[in-house]
C-alpha cells in the first residue's frame, strides 16, 4: 500500500517539474533561482501536502482546534506550491492554479466528513465536484506543462481516488476501502 502512493506522488511531482523547469532551465542564467531549486522546492512542498492533506482530513471529521492548526499547515503549504507556480508562470496561472488546489481540498474535506456522517448524498455531491476537479485541473495543468491531457487526467484521478480511498478508512468504512486500495 505504501508504494503506490509514493510512486504516484513521485510521478506527480515529475509532471509539476519538468513543466516548471523547464522555462526556469531556459532562463536559468537570468533568473535567481536555479532550476534544481525549484525541483527541490516543489518535491518538498507536494510531499508536504500529501501528508497534510491526510491530517486536514482526518482532523476534519470532527472541527476543532486540532482541525484549525492542520489546516492552517496545509494553507501554508499551499502558499508555498502557489508562489512556486507564480514565479514560473505568473500571477494569472498562480491564482488559477490556487483556486483549484485549495478546491480538491475543500472537496476532499466535504467527502470524509460526509462518509463519516454516513451523508450518501454529501458523499455523492464531494465525489462529483472531485471528478469535475480531475478533469479542469488535468486541463490546466496539461497545458502548462505541455503533456498530454489524458496522461495527466490519469494522474490526477488516481491521487484523488487513493485520498477518497483514505477518507474511507477514517469513516471506519474499511470494506469499501481495502479492496479500492489493492485495484489502484
Amino acid at each position: 500500500m505504501s508504494r503506490r502512493p509514493t510512486v504516484l506522488a513521485a510521478a506527480v511531482c515529475g509532471l509539476l517539474v519538468t513543466g516548471l523547469a523547464t522555462p526556469v532551465a531556459a532562463k536559468e542564467s537570468a533568473e535567481e533561482a536555479p532550476a534544481t531549486q525549484i525541483r527541490v522546492a516543489l518535491d518538498r512542498v507536494l510531499a508536504e501536502h500529501a501528508f497534510l492533506i491526510v491530517q486536514v482530513m482526518r482532523t476534519g471529521l470532527t472541527p476543532g482546534p486540532e482541525f484549525d492548526a492542520a489546516a492552517d499547515t496545509l494553507d501554508a503549504n499551499t502558499n508555498d506550491l502557489v508562489a512556486a507556480i507564480r514565479s514560473v508562470y505568473g500571477d494569472a496561472a498562480a491564482s488559477a492554479f490556487a483556486e483549484q488546489w485549495r478546491n480538491h481540498i475543500a472537496f476532499l474535506v466535504d467527502y470524509a466528513r460526509a462518509l463519516s456522517k454516513k451523508d450518501t448524498s454529501a458523499a455523492k455531491l464531494a465525489d462529483s465536484q472531485l471528478r469535475h476537479y480531475v478533469v479542469t485541473f488535468s486541463a490546466l495543468l496539461a497545458g502548462a506543462v505541455q503533456l498530454p491531457e489524458a496522461a495527466v487526467e490519469g494522474l490526477i484521478r488516481e491521487h484523488v481516488e487513493q485520498l477518497e480511498q483514505v477518507a474511507s478508512f477514517q469513516a471506519s468504512r474499511f470494506g469499501e476501502a481495502y479492496p479500492g486500495i489493492l485495484e489502484t
